[in-house]
């Protein structure tokens, strides 16, 4: 699925080439764990969207941005929830089918595997908060919409990727495992001033 604040002709277009693409590769077999959409016209993408919000800052940029990932969770019909930002970078082709493999020998709750992000390589663990981030771990559908996806924004410690992490792995009683293997890149397709320095850039205003 694709989320955006307030429709945009160009995610839509974006998405219908999309399943065009998939359809003309084939359809995933029945017997392994769905990433996409499970729609009857057997789409793989969904576009969404909210009603356009303006965002003055980034407190309320992250406040939307953790109400389209819940609508999401809410909306999704897959086995598992991966939630990738606009400017993750996939570095292994193979990353979802390596992990669907994982999945179907050991059916846990949350599956964690390691991304390179600005800090270094993480999870670092014991996890704590800024040694994971959302783009190292997959959880089971029905357990991302128990939990849901943290909409209050902490000033002190912006992102809420971390205590989504605590709310899932409390629930579970950390049913997990891991994968010790560099699948992806925190801000590898980064075309845009992220959350980061935008903070940064607001406080000396």
């Amino acid at each position: 699925m694709i989320c955006s604040n307030g429709f945009s002709e160009k995610l839509l277009a974006f998405v219908l080439r999309g399943n065009k693409y998939l359809e003309s590769c084939g359809h995933f077999p029945k017997d392994t764990f769905h990433f996409f959409s499970r729609s009857k016209d057997r789409k793989k993408l969904l576009y969404l969207h909210t009603e356009f919000e303006v965002c003055n800052n980034t407190l309320e940029l992250l406040a939307n941005i953790a109400k389209r990932r819940n609508l999401c969770i809410d909306m999704t019909s897959a086995d598992y929830v991966f939630m990738l930002d606009a400017d993750a970078k996939l570095l292994d082709v193979k990353m979802f089918k390596e992990i669907n493999r994982k999945l179907e020998k050991t059916h846990r709750a949350m599956r964690m595997y390691k991304t390179l992000h600005e800090i270094g390589v993480l999870p670092v663990f014991p996890i704590g908060y800024a040694r994971i981030d959302q783009l190292n771990l997959c959880v089971k559908a029905e357990l991302a919409k128990k939990v849901r996806y943290p909409t209050t924004v902490d000033k002190a410690q912006i992102g809420n990727d971390f205590y989504y992490y605590v709310r899932v792995s409390t629930m579970c009683h950390d049913d997990y495992s891991f994968i010790n293997k560099i699948f992806a890149q925190h801000n590898g397709n980064n075309r845009y001033e992220n959350i980061l320095k935008l903070r940064e850039r607001e406080s000396h205003v």
